[in-house]
């Protein structure tokens, strides 16, 4: 993390390339290539009877406004800002930074101890953070583990059975088809298949190690919570819109387990008919 690190800071600042603190080398920002022909096409717009008018797609300014700060909004989500929790002053010191940068500036560093001291900084910054987020979530855990119908794992996890459905369990070969809903202990939903509308289908043994703790204590038609410390969820790292450190509440509602292994007698079974018919 610390080489990764380093390394965004000075590609960022001194070559004007990639993102701050991006712990995926690949993140940037990815507008579409347009050759001469589709460009032409974009600069065109349909008229009310469905036929094609010269001229520039006409935007209005809030249009304009928005896609102005969704270069920034972009920048800095993508850059790891988020992590730091910087207060109000220290962010308009950035977007100062930022100003300048966009007149074409010269950068306020250019000695290479001057990057090892800024990366000292951040990685402190981003441990603060870290940290604060886990005794949050400490507190969160403690205070709902007090609830009506909360049970507790040994390995730290609480959950809350909602409907135990019947008496077929998953084991870690099973693909589970679900409903589920992750959220932050602030609320923040994260992920949805509610949202989606469209059950997902779950390789049991893939999942984070606190939901595959979780899942065999209820059945098909079974309904629970969990409630996971960050150990048993994505660690300490950045997992898209989740912050390292974070706990995390799914919520899941088990429509179907398939086992490999019954799916196989199955199919040995409907073939031994078929032979004898």
């Amino acid at each position: 993390m610390l080489k990764e690190l380093k390394n965004g800071l000075i590609s960022s600042v001194l070559l004007g390339g990639g993102f701050l603190f991006s712990a995926n080398p690949s993140s940037e920002l990815n507008f579409p290539d347009y050759d001469d022909e589709s460009f032409n096409t974009v600069q065109t717009r349909l008229a009310p009877g469905g036929e094609k008018t010269g001229g520039e797609v006409p935007l209005t300014k809030e249009q304009t406004d928005t896609f102005l700060k969704t270069i920034g909004f972009a920048i800095a989500s993508g850059g790891g800002l988020s992590d730091l929790g910087l207060n109000p002053t220290e962010l308009e010191l950035v977007c100062a930074g930022f100003r300048s940068g966009a007149k074409g500036e010269e950068s306020l560093l250019s000695k290479e101890e001057d990057f090892e001291k800024m990366e000292s900084f951040f990685v402190k910054k981003v441990q603060e953070q870290l940290e604060m987020r886990k005794e949050s979530g400490k507190k969160f855990l403690e205070t709902k583990s007090k609830e009506p119908g909360i049970q507790k794992t040994a390995s730290g996890l609480l959950y809350k059975i909602i409907k135990v459905g019947d008496a077929v369990r998953a084991n870690s070969d099973c693909t589970l088809e679900v409903d589920y809903e992750g959220k932050l202990i602030d609320g923040k939903v994260f992920d949805s298949s509610y949202e989606r509308k469209e059950k997902a289908s779950l390789h049991l043994g893939s999942l984070v190690s606190g939901v595959q703790e979780v899942l065999p204590f209820i059945g098909q038609g079974g309904e629970i919570q969990a409630f996971l410390p960050p150990d048993l969820g994505y660690g300490d790292q950045r997992i898209g819109p989740v912050p390292g450190g974070s706990t995390l509440e799914f919520r899941f509602e088990i429509h179907k387990i398939t086992d490999p292994k019954l799916v196989k007698e199955s199919a040995k079974e409907l073939a031994k008919e078929v032979v004898n018919l």
